[in-house]
């Protein structure tokens, strides 16, 4: 599932209409809904004003729709584009990352793998007290 699907299911679950929704994050409606559609792909910044107002995180938007074995897959992957980043071995649109803008991705992606990690130790507990 894409960020644009987190995100339309996220709308539907808490019944709030597109329009309202990109009223309260600030953006454009018909923005909002190429995003739900995968026809745009949002910046972080984006995605973190459409969760807030959903009154959630990033990182719970994501964790939460993944199963275990999806999770495990998106920890791999932000563990290499961790790695890649601090290699400087990344760019954005062929221009490379300023070091401001790989802390707060490097963060965010801390953030991303900490939230696994809880989920992954709940899984742990909810299947050893079967």
């Amino acid at each position: 599932m894409n960020i644009g699907q987190l995100i339309r299911e996220e709308r539907h679950k808490q019944d709030i209409s597109g329009n309202k929704l990109a009223q309260k994050a600030n953006i454009s409606q018909s923005g909002l809904s190429a995003i739900e559609r995968g026809e745009q792909d949002p910046t972080f910044y984006m995605v973190e004003k459409i969760c807030s107002a959903l009154n959630t995180t990033v990182q719970d938007l994501i964790i939460k729709e993944n199963t275990t074995e999806e999770s495990i897959d998106l920890e791999k992957e932000l563990l290499d584009l961790r790695s890649a980043l601090i290699k400087k071995d990344i760019t954005f649109r062929k221009t490379p990352l300023e070091n401001h803008e790989i802390i707060v991705i490097k963060h965010a992606i801390d953030m991303l793998l900490s939230s696994i990690r809880e989920m992954h130790e709940k899984d742990k507990k909810k299947t050893t007290t079967y």
